[in-house]
Formats: C-alpha cells, structure tokens, sequence
C-alpha cells in the first residue's frame, strides 16, 4: 500500500520561514563586511590613524581673528597641506604677521617651511626662522627699538605665552646682539633666558641731553 504525504502545511511553514530566514542572512553578511572591509570598517579611526593630508592649498591666505573679529595672524604661503591626525598645517615658503592683540605693531615671521595648529596658537618655524618687528612706540609714548630673532627653528605657543628654540639662535635689538646656543623666552614672567655658549655686544648709548629750564 503506497504512502501518501501532505506537503501543503509543511510547505506554509517553509514560506513563513524564507523572509526570517533570508533577514539573518543579510545581517549576517552585513556584519561580516563591516568587520572585514577596509572601507566599512571605522573609516573615521583610519583616516584620523593615517596621517596622510586630507586637504591641500596653493598661493594661499588665511587670517586668525580675536572675538571682536581684529585680525592676529595672516599666513600666506606657496604651497600647504592639512592633516587630520593632529589637526597641523604644513606650509612651505611662508610668510606671516603676527600680534598678541589688536592695535600691537605686528611681528613678522618668515622661515623656509612652518607647522600651524588649526586654531593658530602653535606654531614652528624650520630652516632660515626669522622673526622681526621694527621700531615703535608704545601706549606710553616710549620708543622702542626694532627686534630680530634668528635660528634654524623656533617655537612660538601662546597657550604658554613662550618662545622657544634648542638649535643656536642670535638675537637684535637695535645695535646689540646677543648669540646662545638654546633660548627660552616667557612673556608671563617678563623673562628670556640664553643657554649653553652666550655671547652679547652692546653698544654705548647716547648720555641722555639735560633739560633746559629758565
């Protein structure tokens, strides 16, 4: 005597269960490509990890302001380039303006290549660094003679308000000149330190004129 099986209520079951069946499977590819391709994988972590440039500038400016929107520093260069990794400008050639607060005479600096921080408040200068600011006169009408720094390299953090070098450095202030081998200098405590090898030449200033009464 032949068997005779009714499919049709296993059949049922089997379509009901193709739909859950096949969203598994999709979540499990899914899955799968996100743990093992490269680009779904934490792209973001990669991309910040690599330290390759995200962004490039040629003949360039940009302009840092304060909050009453007075500029305190104008860069422009050649040639630059951004990185992600730590948020630094690479510029070649650069050339820059720079002051600590609106209505400061402006310094210059100048170097064969810089690193900038996105928000400007670090900044290295590498190969031929110069600084300078010429004469002035200050808020209290008094005369002050024009400066130059110049080393190899030079930092300038103004976050710590410091400048600083640890490559042989000579430093002008009119006609003196001072040469060392590291320099230190902190604006919040009013002092430069020299290092190493320190030599200076001052020149003699003019015995001030008495004044005349009648």
């Amino acid at each position: 005597m032949p068997w005779t099986v009714d499919w049709r209520p296993f059949s049922q079951r089997l379509q009901g269960l193709v739909p859950v069946t096949l969203l598994g499977l999709l979540a499990l590819i899914t899955y799968w490509l996100a743990q093992n391709s490269p680009i779904l994988s934490d792209a973001g972590a990669e991309r910040r990890d690599s330290g390759k440039p995200d962004a490039y500038f040629h003949q360039f400016r940009m302009v840092s302001f304060d909050h009453q929107g007075q500029w305190l520093m104008q860069i422009s260069g050649d040639h630059a380039r951004h990185t992600d990794q730590k948020d630094m400008y690479d510029i070649e050639e650069p050339r820059m303006l720079k002051r600590a607060k609106a209505g400061d005479p402006p310094m210059r600096l100048s170097a064969s290549r810089a690193r900038a921080s996105d928000e400007g408040q670090q900044l290295e200068l590498f190969g031929q660094a110069l600084i300078e600011q010429e004469a002035y006169v200050d808020e209290r009408g008094q005369k002050r003679e024009g400066r130059e720094i110049r080393s190899e390299y030079l930092l300038l953090d103004d976050h710590r308000q410091a400048l600083e070098t640890h490559l042989p450095v000579t430093l002008s202030r009119g006609a003196d000149v001072f040469s060392a081998e590291r320099l230190q200098a902190l604006q919040k405590e009013n002092r430069v330190q020299l290092e190493g090898r320190v030599r200076g030449v001052l020149m003699p200033r003019p015995a001030p004129q008495p004044k005349m009464t009648q």
